[in-house]
């Protein structure tokens, strides 16, 4: 019998370990199987509760994998196709482990724009699921690659738009520093969708409604039947409260939407079953 209670307090203990160190505030370095040395963060990051620790991400995520997923992604890792990679890790809702296996590649490959661009957007896409006391980090960390891909390539506008994001969104810069790297964009090519989107975005975010209307009929006329652009014209206006337009156009995202991704976005955007 006390040998009993000895063994539940020790794997109580246990637990309560692996709790405390996947909340704990410190980034760490590690080498895992199957996973490279890695500088977690920066040397400028601060220990603190918005950090994430990713040695703890790592070894929760392999925990979770049943024999057959093991030996999938044993052999996803050996034909280093990190795109395949990262596509396993958030197949398996784990957005927080693509994210570390994309930082890291793009750290490994420190003059390839595009997985530092990678490495950016799958970071993004990890504060969808993160602990919200996480994002601030994550949407820094989102910034510097970024910034990395931009200084590597300044001529591919997609990466000037996606650092405009992510600085908006990490309250590490004011907003507006954003907002200007996208209207630079769209001075000089007033057709560039995806920046014309983002301005979308956040007048809708800032209660900007009329100017959001504006820009989107300008939008409707150049990309007529764009699946993105009616998207969030209906979503503004639902936001004015036009529900009459509203479902018209939420009609109209269905029969535009070309796979089930789209559809369960639409569903998801809406609060649809």
């Amino acid at each position: 019998m006390l040998k009993n209670k000895q063994q539940l307090l020790l794997l109580a203990a246990s637990i309560l370990g692996v709790v405390i160190l996947f909340f704990g505030t410190n980034i760490t370095r590690t080498k895992q199987k199957g996973v490279a040395n890695r500088d977690i963060a920066s040397s400028d990051s601060s220990s603190n509760s918005s950090n994430v620790n990713w040695t703890t991400v790592e070894t929760l995520a392999m925990a979770t994998l049943s024999g057959k997923d093991s030996t999938l992604l044993n052999q996803i890792n050996q034909s280093n196709d990190i795109n395949k990679i990262i596509s396993f890790w958030e197949s398996k809702n784990n957005v927080l482990m693509a994210a570390n296996v994309a930082q890291n590649a793009s750290r490994l490959q420190p003059n390839n724009d595009s997985l530092a661009n990678i490495a950016g957007l799958v970071l993004l896409n990890a504060t969808k699921t993160a602990q919200e006391e996480q994002h601030s980090f994550l949407y820094k960390e989102a910034t510097a690659f970024f910034e990395k891909a931009k200084s590597i390539d300044s001529t591919k506008i997609i990466y000037t738009v996606n650092l405009a994001k992510s600085i908006v969104n990490s309250g590490d810069q004011p907003p507006m520093e954003g907002i200007k790297l996208l209207l630079d964009v769209v001075r000089n090519d007033s057709t560039q969708l995806e920046a014309n989107l983002e301005l979308v975005r956040f007048a809708m975010v800032s209660g900007q409604l009329d100017k959001a209307q504006i820009r989107l009929e300008n939008l409707k006329r150049m990309y007529k039947n764009n699946f993105n652009v009616v998207l969030l014209q209906t979503k503004l206006y639902f936001a004015s409260n036009k529900t009459n337009e509203a479902q018209e156009y939420l009609k109209m995202c269905f029969d535009l939407a070309k796979n089930n991704e789209q559809k369960q976005l639409i569903k998801n955007e809406f609060q649809l079953q």
